[in-house]
């Protein structure tokens, strides 16, 4: 009776609270055919192959090899750009109406270009890159006076098309759902160029999924909006929904911004608001890792691995043609040097620190 009455009355508030033990392993940034850049790439995976290979099934690879995971995922979130959604995918099935238009028409040429995308990408020098572009990214940009990418072109696209290509997302995570065994979330990604991405999960079925359609950067490049959206959703549907942005490193130091995208500065209200719709943050992925960089914490030896270096930013400190330039090179150069930005507000550590400060 006395032992009781110890830990009833304990200064610990857990001793009366059990604790999740298990530990899942999924991911939660995915993209497919679904994606313009995914498929300008070269992807031509769809959802269901993106499940299958995450529930340790064998498919057949981009690169045209069959490869099956050692070990199958807990969970899958297929996480393909908001952003003219199953657009480009459509295209090359040979969507007339998408044909009919002048991006599609020039995404046309894109995809059939005899160099790829990466390929150029990946050559030693810009001469593919800009060839590729003159003939067809960049010519799909002076088309329509664009400054952002091939993702943010218009080709008519209505709401309808764009409740189409979310039933088909919806109905691929519910075909794959196998309760006890391996987990699907509805979600997709909300993709701003100058600011962060963000992925966003939902944790309901298609009854309440399938009322919404995608809230993409078409709709607002600044994240309250997006936010507003969230809150939106869980009021109207009763349901669950979060973000989890990345890819600050990229952001030109507006990720963790101590002003808002209006320019405003931080409140508190603001910082609640932040935490309850972004809980998590996305620290590591294919373009480089968002947690430090060796101009913010200069001791520690792990601060350059995974840096991404094609320079996507002007404010990113490494670019592809610096990583490249000779040592004796970068020391006989004359004049003043262009210094890049210290990415106080890119990156999770120095937000830490920067809120702490705050």
């Amino acid at each position: 009776m006395v032992h009781v009455a110890f830990a009833e009355e304990s200064y610990s508030p857990h001793v009366n609270r059990s604790h999740t033990t298990n530990v899942y392993w999924g991911d939660t940034h995915v993209h497919t055919a679904l994606s313009s850049d995914a498929l300008i790439f070269g992807t031509r995976l769809t959802p269901d192959d993106a499940y299958r290979f995450a529930k340790g099934e064998k498919i057949r690879a981009a690169s045209g090899e069959e490869v099956r995971l050692r070990r199958p995922l807990d969970f899958l979130i297929v996480s393909d750009h908001a952003e003219n959604m199953g657009v480009i995918a459509r295209i090359a099935a040979g969507d007339e109406a998408l044909l009919a238009t002048q991006a599609g028409k020039r995404t046309a040429e894109a995809l059939n270009y005899p160099v790829s995308l990466l390929e150029a990408l990946n050559a030693d020098t810009d001469d593919l890159l800009n060839a590729f572009n003159a003939a067809t990214l960049m010519a799909i940009k002076a088309d329509q006076g664009l400054v952002k990418g091939l993702g943010h072109a218009d080709y008519g696209i209505d709401e309808r098309f764009c409740r189409s290509v979310w039933k088909e997302v919806i109905e691929s995570a519910e075909r794959h759902n196998d309760p006890g065994r391996f987990t699907t979330f509805s979600g997709y990604e909300w993709t701003v160029a100058a600011g962060g991405h963000r992925n966003v999960i939902f944790a309901d079925g298609p009854e309440l999924t399938s009322q919404v359609v995608p809230f993409s950067a078409f709709d607002s490049s600044d994240p309250e909006d997006l936010w507003a959206y969230l809150n939106d959703y869980e009021e109207r549907s009763g349901g669950q929904v979060f973000a989890i942005p990345h890819n600050g490193n990229l952001s030109g130091n507006r990720m963790f911004a101590l002003t808002t995208r209006r320019g405003e500065p931080l409140t508190a209200a603001y910082a609640r608001r932040r935490s309850r719709w972004e809980p998590l943050y996305e620290v590591t992925q294919i373009k480089g890792h968002g947690e430090t960089h060796p101009l913010i914490s200069p001791n520690d030896e792990f601060a350059a691995d995974e840096i991404f270096r094609w320079g996507i930013t002007k404010s990113q400190p490494d670019s592809k043609k610096q990583a490249k330039r000779p040592a004796d090179e970068k020391e006989q150069t004359e004049g003043p040097v262009e210094r890049r930005p210290v990415p106080v507000n890119s990156y999770a550590r120095s937000a830490l620190m920067l809120g702490l400060g705050q």
